[in-house]
């Protein structure tokens, strides 16, 4: 069903499957099936550009991300989340963490693709049973435009 700016929308894509126009939001929304046969939500969020038009290129960035999700986890966790968790939220008596072990309480959950210069792309994942250690937040792994590491967070 076509829709204008402010109304909902359901669009069929090859990529994607179903996606839903999130008038509120200004957003495309999915929910794929990983490899794995995890689900993961999808929001692709135009800004100024065609959202029609935004669907094409995000079908490439989505495949992209896909491909490097696990590289760019693990230069997150190496260059920033490890040392966070270890020196700052781990509890004394726990033992310190290792990549591996770090990156097998995290499940990826939602993948952001955006018009967005600054933040094209950004992986969000739950930490699981570290969920309360991190103060009950989420793991966000920003790149930039060049698709490199910018920034991991909580969120």
């Amino acid at each position: 069903m076509a829709g204008r700016d402010g109304e909902s929308e359901v669009l069929g894509n090859a990529t994607f499957g179903q996606l839903e126009w999130d008038a509120r939001m200004s957003r495309w929304m999915t929910t794929c099936r990983l490899p794995t046969g995890a689900s993961l939500e999808v929001h692709i969020t135009p800004y100024q550009t065609d959202r029609h038009a935004f669907v094409a290129i995000a079908e490439e960035m989505f495949r992209w991300a896909i491909d490097h999700e696990r590289a760019m986890l693990s230069t997150a966790i190496r260059s920033y989340l490890l040392d966070l968790y270890n020196e700052g939220w781990k509890q004394e008596d726990e033992p310190l963490l290792t990549e591996p072990r770090f990156s097998a309480h995290l499940e990826w959950r939602l993948l952001k693709l955006t018009a967005n210069s600054s933040v094209p792309i950004e992986y969000v994942y739950d930490p699981g049973e570290l969920y309360e250690a991190l103060g009950g937040h989420l793991i966000s792994v920003r790149l930039d435009k060049e698709r490199q590491f910018k920034a991991a967070r909580l969120a």
